[in-house]
């Protein structure tokens, strides 16, 4: 993240650094801020392939994600870590969602998996 920074700072329109910051922000679980930076990328370069091909990835992680919170919200624990596991395959430095998935695994039960995951 911090070499994107830098290298927005020695140049304010370096597309592939807002592309960066998208992908360092996907890892985070960041998916809001992963969104803006692709946005910015897209608004410098909207023709670029890599662009579309990431937007369409972003897209796909959004809908796992609203995948997870109806899970929660109706009570389906074993569903949302199903979809928290696929989730965390891109999002693997996201602090929220590896507790929200041993929060989720405890409620459905999963009290040898949440030990296991959580070590």
């Amino acid at each position: 993240m911090g070499d994107c920074l830098q290298a927005l700072q020695a140049d304010p329109k370096f597309c592939k650094a807002y592309n960066r910051m998208s992908k360092c922000y996907i890892h985070q679980g960041n998916l809001y801020e992963a969104s803006v930076a692709l946005q910015k990328s897209c608004a410098l370069e909207p023709g670029n392939p890599v662009n579309k091909k990431d937007q369409k990835f972003l897209a796909d992680l959004k809908i796992t994600e609203s995948l997870v919170k109806k899970a929660i919200d109706a009570g389906n624990f074993d569903k949302a870590v199903t979809s928290l596991s696929n989730l965390l395959e891109s999002c693997t430095h996201s602090v929220d969602h590896h507790c929200q998935k041993i929060e989720c695994m405890l409620k459905a039960y999963q009290f040898d998996e949440a030990n296991k995951f959580s070590a």
